[in-house]
C-alpha cells in the first residue's frame, strides 16, 4: 500500500518519496472510490501524514490545508 510506503520513507528521511507516495494513496483512493472516498480513514491518514511532511519542510500553509483536509 502506498500509505505504507509514505511512512516507511518518512521515517527514512526520505520526504520527497514519502511525499509521492502520500499523493498516489489519495489519487488511488479516489480512483477506487469516487470523489467521496477522499474522505475515508486511510485518505485522512494520508493527508496527516503529508501535513507531517510539509511541516518538516517548514511548508505551513501545505500542511495547513492538508490538516484541514485529512480532519474531514
Amino acid at each position: 500500500r502506498a500509505y505504507n510506503r509514505m511512512n516507511i520513507h518518512y521515517k527514512l528521511g526520505r520526504l520527497r518519496e514519502s511525499e509521492s507516495f502520500g499523493l498516489e494513496a489519495l489519487r488511488v483512493a479516489e480512483e477506487v472510490g469516487g470523489p467521496g472516498a477522499l474522505s475515508l480513514p486511510d485518505a485522512g491518514a494520508a493527508y496527516l501524514g503529508l501535513a507531517s511532511i510539509y511541516i518538516t519542510r517548514n511548508e505551513q500553509a501545505r500542511a495547513e490545508e492538508a490538516l484541514q483536509r485529512g480532519l474531514r
